[in-house]
């Protein structure tokens, strides 16, 4: 099964879509930082984009920055008759050089993976007072 596309798309952001372009939207998120959507075409079957995005390890190789990525600890949970939950504990660290100043920051997350439908990312401790993400 590959991907389907959004039906509530602009016929514009469809072609930027289709032509491989990533859209952003970005607003505030709070008094200190902001939040961004960002949307993509993969025009690949679910199994293997979700392959690729769970290999939290290989994230290293994706982000520029970024210089551990580290599965500390998973488990299933149950909701249900039907839905399972993967629930696992994430490390992460990286680092940015600017001129003279080197910044590195890690946080340990904790995510929940609902298998071939979202991902759910939630800060436990860190060097960011906030972060969440949701894949979907």
């Amino acid at each position: 099964m590959v991907a389907a596309l959004p039906v509530n798309i602009s016929s514009n952001h469809l072609q930027a879509l289709l032509k491989g372009e990533i859209i952003l939207q970005t607003r505030p998120h709070s008094a200190w930082g902001g939040a961004v959507t960002a949307q993509m075409y993969l025009p690949m079957p679910y199994t293997e984009v979700w392959m690729q995005i769970t290999d939290y390890s290989r994230w290293t190789q994706f982000f520029p920055g970024l210089t551990r990525s580290e599965v500390i600890s998973s488990s299933i949970h149950s909701s249900g008759a039907t839905v399972k939950r993967k629930v696992k504990r994430l490390y992460q660290a990286a680092s940015k050089a600017f001129l003279f100043l080197t910044a590195q920051v890690e946080i340990y997350l904790k995510v929940m993976e609902t298998y071939q439908q979202s991902i759910q990312f939630s800060l436990e401790s860190g060097s960011f007072n906030d972060f969440t993400a949701d894949l979907a």
